[in-house]
C-alpha cells in the first residue's frame, strides 16, 4: 500500500501561495522609497513556500511544481532588486 496521499484539489497549495507572494514582492520592489521594506517579507515567504511546494511535488503530494518554481524565482528576483537598490543608494561618506 502506498503511503503517499493523492494531490488535493480545490485548496491553495504552497506553490500557489508562493506564486502570489512572489508577484506581490516583485511589485513592491518596484515602488520607490518604501518598496524595499515592503518587498522583503513576501519575497522571503515566496522563496520558502516555493521550496516547500517543490519538495511536496517531489514526494508526490502535489501535482504541479511550476507555480512553486515561478514563485520562488519571482521572490528571489525581488530580493535581488532590493539588495541592488540598497547597495546603489548606500552613502559611503
Amino acid at each position: 500500500m502506498d503511503d503517499a496521499r493523492p494531490p488535493r484539489r480545490g485548496r491553495r497549495s504552497p506553490g500557489d501561495l508562493s506564486l502570489a507572494l512572489g508577484l506581490i514582492a516583485l511589485l513592491c520592489a518596484l515602488i520607490p522609497i518604501i518598496g524595499d521594506v515592503l518587498a522583503v517579507p513576501p519575497g522571503l515567504a515566496a522563496v520558502a513556500l516555493g521550496y516547500v511546494g517543490v519538495s511536496r511535488h517531489d514526494r508526490g503530494l502535489e501535482h504541479r511544481a511550476l507555480p512553486a518554481y515561478a514563485g520562488a524565482g519571482l521572490g528571489a528576483i525581488a530580493l535581488l532588486l532590493v539588495a541592488v537598490s540598497l547597495i546603489a543608494t548606500h552613502d559611503t561618506t
